[in-house]
């Protein structure tokens, strides 16, 4: 089941990921962008992943890191990320907005036998 799932993801990801970036930047990005090689990219999570200096990144490896603090990456289609999940919190938000508070309470009684409070009373 959840190599099914990784599956699916996987190619959620592929088909509904997308960049966001600045208007005025896109030349710049675009160009950057384009020169980034796969090599450098897997070069520069290795040097940051072994906890390596930020001023020791080669010309390549630094334009890498300088895509990642200018470019946005949207995936709020791909079940399970950060994105869909805030999606569907607003989405249930906006349920109490439309029907009003659920009306449902809960009493729980911890056990004393687990309890610290009665453990050390």
């Amino acid at each position: 089941m959840f190599v099914a799932l990784n599956i699916i993801q996987r190619r959620a990801c592929h088909l509904q990921t997308h960049f966001t970036l600045k208007k005025k930047n896109f030349p710049s990005i675009a160009e950057k962008l384009i020169s980034v090689t796969p090599d450098a990219l897997l070069s520069t999570a290795h040097h940051l992943e072994h906890e390596g200096k930020y001023q020791d990144l080669s010309k390549e490896q630094q334009n890498a890191m300088d895509l990642l603090k200018q470019v946005n990456t949207v995936a709020a289609r791909v079940p399970g990320s950060q994105a869909s999940q805030i999606h569907i919190r607003n989405e249930i938000r906006n349920y109490f907005g439309y029907f009003g508070m659920p009306q449902l309470f809960f009493t729980v009684n911890p056990s004393a036998t687990h309890s610290p409070i009665f453990q050390v009373m």
